[in-house]
């Protein structure tokens, strides 16, 4: 008798998922184009990935989902791919699933899915600058045959001195 309670009960979900879907759409139907704002921010502004989703759009529709169901406590995605979902899932304070057959894909959301130490993170990158900007040695930290053929001397000068802050 559960299941046919949970069966009714997802088809009502379902439904009026459509429905609030398709008003949207009614009332402005260029909505779901997220024309102008597809903009990345956060971890979305990581890289950049063939195919990307809009993650407006997805933190959009997660929000619509969990207003009609408010019992969710977490997102599946089977193909993760740059881990727009996930993200989206996340800031959202919701728990996140998912796979991917490519595995720069699993990788990119590993780095995606944090900790993320902002304050921490913008210190270092200050300390970072700070370190190349005062560093005047012109040694080369690389050496391999025909290095000049791929970079100019400025640019493993340069190279050189981010090596060096890293370290």
């Amino acid at each position: 008798m559960k299941n046919i309670t949970m069966t009714f009960n997802t088809r009502n979900i379902d439904d009026k998922l459509r429905h609030c879907l398709l008003s949207y759409s009614e009332k402005n139907k260029d909505y779901w184009s997220f024309r102008g704002k597809a903009v990345r921010e956060h971890a979305h502004a990581y890289l950049q990935y063939p195919a990307m989703m809009v993650p407006r759009m997805q933190g959009e529709l997660i929000r619509i989902v969990r207003e009609l169901n408010p019992g969710i406590k977490s997102v599946y995605d089977p193909f993760v791919g740059s881990g727009t979902v996930m993200t989206e899932a996340i800031l959202q304070g919701l728990n996140f699933y998912g796979q991917d057959i490519n595995p720069l894909a699993v990788l990119i959301c590993r780095a995606k899915k944090g900790p993320w130490f902002a304050k921490s993170l913008k210190e270092k990158i200050n300390g970072l600058f700070e370190s190349i900007d005062s560093d005047k040695k012109e040694q080369l930290e690389a050496d391999f045959p025909n290095l000049f053929k791929w970079f100019r001397k400025d640019a493993a000068v340069e190279l050189s001195k981010i090596k060096r802050g890293i370290r």
